[in-house]
């Protein structure tokens, strides 16, 4: 019920979605940077319908806030390069240029510090780019800006991953995204 987008996701062919860019107020590139793993499903797990536990994948979603505040997971793709790490943030700065995103939020833990520095001199601007870590459960609020230091020259973000994901699902079930 929640997927009610009029056009089907395609992660290699995101036309149609383009034609939609526009109407959205503001645009972000959301990246969960994979860590690796074997990428490979089974045959049992496919015929089972499960996956295998090892995969961990890097996966892009554009995400567009419309004015009347609803959010839309515009396209989405996984990528089968784990490894190559500047492969993907030229997949990302692609993708970011093509739906003309305002922003770039992804996980920068471990990394992720590292794509964005691959990111940055692939020409995406910095102050364009949301570093997001994750904290424990209740450990602050949902998401609490990090200003830069001398010991960590760099603006973030913490996100409590367990809130985030609770609010998330609750906007899915209202259909606010």
């Amino acid at each position: 019920k929640a997927s009610s987008l009029p056009w089907d996701n395609n992660p290699r062919d995101y036309s149609n979605q383009l034609q939609q860019r526009d109407k959205y107020v503001y645009r972000v590139l959301a990246c969960d940077w994979g860590g690796g793993g074997d990428a490979k499903i089974s045959r049992k797990a496919s015929r089972e319908g499960g996956i295998e536990t090892k995969i961990s994948l890097t996966a892009l979603a554009v995400l567009g806030w419309l004015p009347n505040g609803r959010i839309d997971v515009i396209w989405g793709r996984r990528l089968l390069t784990p490894h190559d790490h500047m492969a993907e943030a030229a997949v990302c700065l692609d993708v970011y240029n093509k739906f003309n995103c305002d922003f770039l939020a992804h996980d920068y833990a471990g990394a992720g510090s590292l794509r964005e520095t691959f990111l940055c001199q692939h020409g995406l601007p910095l102050d364009k780019i949301l570093p997001i870590a994750y904290v424990r459960a209740a450990a602050s609020n949902v998401m609490t800006f990090k200003p830069a230091t001398d010991i960590h020259p760099r603006n973030y973000y913490t996100v409590d991953k367990t809130r985030s994901l609770l609010l998330s699902c609750a906007g899915i079930k209202t259909g606010r995204i």
